[in-house]
């Protein structure tokens, strides 16, 4: 029975007790970014993601992936803690990481108000320079402050190497005359902090004024790579330093103002190099405003996804999956857990020794109901008297089948009799008492290795609908579990495992104990709260998000529909295939924006079709989504669709009429009696059917 708990004290308890309340790396300080950091195993993230180097990198993939602890963990702020003296912590790093996120430029203002599109431009341009250069300015002002490395000569030099490029510099220094005072770096950057307080004004106000009095001091670039380069030559220490500037979310900029990032890229010094940061959607274009060349993959720039490297190597991201779990664990003071402890916190299904099938966990969800009323058994029972009119022959099959003991067995010789049946349109009474004595043969050890295959794949299946028929949600439990539920997006684990704990607290359990894991009920549940807040993330805003979210609850449907009918097509379906042909360019930019979001998956290889040489299109149901429809988290079996189909699902303007019919067709072959009538074999014959 559930503890009963106050909303408020819900909110309470969960701040305080739940280890991971916190998933996005914005809400964290800058030591809790370090306290809860893990490296990547198998070398680290630097094998891929290395800030040193002087080759830009777009870091992007979904959302979740882990870019910004990343990013974060990178930056000069937190690296400088380190070492005593930040200078040895940069030239040991052999970079400085200057972070910055886009959502806090507010891109939107570079727009519209009665300004032409060039002036925006020119001002954006400029704007990001003056910004990104105070950036850095702040940084070096931190080490000058702190280690008092750079006298006030060095100082004097390196203010007028980055100004000499420029226009008009005593505007800069807020009236200061950057050839005749003596010059600072904390000067320069408070000059330039002001001057981009007064380009504030302007911008904001231009939608009043109808006038955009901005002055722009320098060529595109100028400013900031005049700062690192003056860095670079007058600031004792950082000679062989790379100025790495980290740019995140770079999905807020429209085209235009990532046009400039990209130009930026194209032209950086020897000084400087770019990490940026995006969804992978976000990323919108590889144009530069140099002579409209496009910056090239492993030229320019080099592509790393995050979730395909996790990918690489299963084993390696659930070690790190759960390095972040036990690092979550720590910090909130639950001491230094190993894996193996760590796993058996969570609660299984209940199992007894040599139970092969599973059927402890069975006749559990059955629960003390009689044996005959067990539900698929009646669903057998009726589908028989639907078929044949026959009650003898519906009670002799019924009598075949049943195993009071044995649940598991009973499904198994049902699943195999509904294939025969579907196939020979025929019920065959002798062929299910073969079948039945295989299933007993296979349950006491001596089965045959084609049913010992059968049952490895089908079991799943066969237990999830035990529970449906059963009217309970299948359990989905354990470390392992969430870690593949997560789709190599680690956020998403997080997430999953803070539902989960908010569920076992507000069942009144015990945190983290050996002496009372997480139950399978508080686990389930976390599970489907997770699944439910995963689409409502990643689905995009506006119409478009409501179209993603219609098709992905049809699709859901459909899958869950052939999971639970009597005959399954494929094991474990979470997938479809197409070849796309006769879609509307509507129905197809929702199939896109679909896996542009992670709500689907492609599968790069796709499959061949049959009897042709073409490749079918093969996207998967993301897995953490595959909860909400009590569907398998893994991939097997995948459904071919037509292009009525794919319409149905995918597009908004089919109603839920149109699309329930189409439903119905797709499943009535895999339903009882399977599409078939009485077949004249089905007559009293000797030793035969009846």
């Amino acid at each position: 029975m559930e503890t009963s708990i106050s909303p408020i004290w819900k909110d309470i308890l969960t701040m305080s007790q739940n280890p991971f309340e916190i998933t996005k790396a914005v809400d964290y300080t800058d030591n809790e970014i370090i306290d809860t950091f893990v490296d990547y195993p198998t070398g680290g993230y630097s094998t891929f993601a290395a800030p040193a180097s002087p080759v830009a990198k777009f870091l992007v993939g979904g959302k979740g992936g882990g870019r910004t602890h990343l990013m974060r963990y990178y930056s000069y702020s937190l690296r400088k803690s380190q070492l005593e003296r930040y200078i040895d912590a940069v030239k040991r790093d052999k970079y400085i990481g200057v972070y910055f996120r886009c959502s806090g430029l507010n891109a939107s203002r570079f727009s519209g108000k009665r300004i032409s599109d060039d002036a925006w431009t020119t001002a954006f341009n400029f704007y990001m320079d003056v910004w990104l250069t105070e950036y850095l300015l702040n940084t070096l002002a931190d080490m000058s402050a702190h280690d008092c490395i750079w006298n006030a000569k060095q100082q004097t030099a390196f203010v007028r190497a980055a100004l000499e490029p420029l226009n008009a510099a005593e505007d800069v220094l807020s009236g200061k005359s950057a050839l005749s005072d003596e010059l600072s770096i904390e000067s320069f950057r408070a000059g330039l902090a002001a001057f981009r307080k007064r380009m504030d004004r302007s911008i904001n106000n231009a939608a009043i004024n109808g006038t955009l009095d901005v002055q722009i001091l320098s060529n595109p670039g100028v400013l900031l790579f005049s700062t690192t380069s003056a860095a670079h030559q007058e600031l004792i220490g950082l000679q062989d330093v790379l100025f790495t500037f980290l740019i995140d979310e770079f999905e807020n900029l429209d085209v235009t103002q990532q046009i400039y990032i990209n130009t930026l890229i194209r032209e950086k010094d020897r000084s400087t190099s770019f990490m940026i940061g995006s969804r992978q959607w976000g990323v919108r274009t590889q144009k530069t405003f140099s002579a409209g060349e496009e910056n090239k993959r492993g030229s320019e720039y080099e592509w790393v996804e995050l979730e395909q490297k996790y990918r690489a190597a299963k084993d390696s991201y659930s070690e790190f999956c759960i390095k972040l779990t036990t690092a979550r664990l720590a910090q909130a003071g639950f001491g230094d857990l190993g894996p193996d402890r760590l796993k058996k916190l969570f609660a299984k299904l209940p199992e007894t020794a040599g139970d092969r099938f599973g059927d402890t966990a069975a006749l559990a969800v059955l629960g003390s109901a009689e044996h005959i009323s067990r539900p698929h058994l009646r669903t057998f029972h009726k589908g028989i008297l639907r078929w044949s009119d026959n009650a003898a022959l519906a009670d002799n099959m019924i009598e075949i089948v049943s195993r009071p003991r044995s649940p598991i067995s009973e499904k198994l010789a049902l699943l195999r009799i509904y294939q025969q049946w579907s196939s020979s349109m025929t019920i065959d009474e002798a062929a299910a008492r073969t079948i039945a004595e295989e299933v007993d043969a296979l349950r006491d050890g001596h089965g045959s290795r084609a049913l010992v295959t059968v049952l490895n794949l089908w079991k799943n299946d066969i237990i999830a609908q035990l529970y449906v028929e059963n009217n309970r949600r299948p359990p989905y439990i354990g470390l392992d579990r969430f870690i593949d539920m997560s789709g190599y997006l680690p956020r998403s684990y997080l997430t999953t495992l803070k539902y989960i704990v908010q569920a076992a607290l507000v069942r009144g359990q015990v945190l983290f104990s050996s002496e009372e894991p997480i139950s399978v009920d508080a686990q389930s549940a976390g599970v489907l709260e997770a699944s439910e807040w995963f689409v409502r993330d990643a689905k995009p805003t506006g119409r478009l998000g409501q179209d993603c979210s219609l098709a992905i609850t049809r699709l859901g449907t459909l899958f869950n529909r052939v999971r639970y009918s009597e005959k399954p097509p494929e094991v474990g379906v979470v997938a479809f295939t197409t070849d796309l042909q006769g879609i509307g360019e509507e129905v197809l930019d929702v199939i896109s924006v679909c896996k542009s979001h992670g709500l689907l998956i492609e599968i790069p290889s796709g499959r061949k079709a049959r009897n042709q040489g073409s490749i079918l299109r093969k996207f998967q149901l993301h897995p953490m989504i595959a909860p909400k429809f009590a569907l398998p988290i893994g991939r097997r079996g995948e459904l071919k669709l037509n292009s009525d189909e794919i319409n149905a699902v995918f597009d908004p303007s089919i109603s839920e009429e149109q699309y329930a019919t189409l439903v119905r067709r797709r499943i009535a072959p895999l339903t009882l009696p399977f599409g078939s009538e009485p077949s004249v074999m089905s007559k009293p014959s000797q030793g035969g059917l009846f």
